[in-house]
């Protein structure tokens, strides 16, 4: 079978908890014999950080047709040189400038949010074509939405979740604009399955989601070798007296 688990920013040169459940999936998942991909979309070069089994292959979808537009940032001079302080609060002129054409055209935050997204889920909807899975894994509600907004698949999708599961479309932890948070509610239509950490955790799913729910919590990697806790340590003597200030 082929599996593709998506994880649509931080996998390359990540070495966060999501990235780190991603490589155990895929691991896992290629030890049971079936085709795995990791399918990223960053504007970065980078690399799995944790280990992956020999096969698994690791994707950038990301090609600078993927158009993003961006407001331009605030920049205010703190300096004394006078002439800097003139060029400086022209620049900050035209980038306010630039920022309001941006908002007119685009309807402000939430306009500007969509069309980048869509951009984005336009790349992926040819990405998932081309690779034709059997499943897909996203490993966010936010990998959801990169690759739903607007599109739909005869794939079965399971959402992996790494925490409480409004914290994923929710002002809970940062800002998220208005039009953000409902395209990620809507998201959870598309899914199948989801995972939880907790049994309470399905309490915080919202009502668009209609699929399967399991409770299966963060794995625990079994070592080869245990410890001793019993076993006496070897210790090491230091001579303190030829350590300065020491009693």
């Amino acid at each position: 079978m082929k599996i593709v688990l998506i994880q649509h920013l931080g996998f390359l040169n990540g070495q966060g908890g999501t990235e780190k459940i991603c490589s155990f999936l895929a691991n896992g998942f290629a030890a049971e014999g079936h085709e795995v991909t990791i399918a990223t979309c960053e504007n970065i070069k980078g690399e799995a950080v944790y280990p992956l089994k020999e096969g698994i292959k690791v994707v950038n979808i990301y090609n600078s047709s993927i158009i993003q537009y961006e407001p331009k940032q605030l920049y205010n001079y703190r300096g004394k040189n006078p002439l800097l302080w003139i060029k400086y609060k022209i620049k900050k002129k035209q980038a306010k400038a630039y920022n309001r054409r941006l908002n007119r055209k685009l309807g402000r935050e939430d306009g500007l949010y969509l069309l980048n997204l869509r951009q984005r889920s336009n790349t992926w909807k040819k990405y998932i074509e081309g690779a034709a899975p059997n499943l897909i894994v996203t490993m966010s509600i936010g990998s959801l939405l990169e690759i739903t907004y607007r599109h739909t698949y005869n794939i079965p999708i399971i959402n992996s979740t790494n925490g409480r599961p409004d914290y994923d479309y929710k002002n809970v932890l940062w800002h998220r604009g208005k039009a953000e948070m409902q395209e990620l509610t809507k998201s959870f239509q598309h899914l199948s399955a989801t995972q939880v950490l907790f049994e309470s955790y399905k309490n915080f799913l919202p009502d668009t989601f209609k699929g399967w729910c399991e409770v299966i919590p963060n794995p625990v990697p079994q070592m080869a070798t245990t410890v001793d806790h019993l076993k006496k340590k070897r210790t090491v003597q230091y001579n303190t007296d030829r350590i300065p200030g020491y009693q």
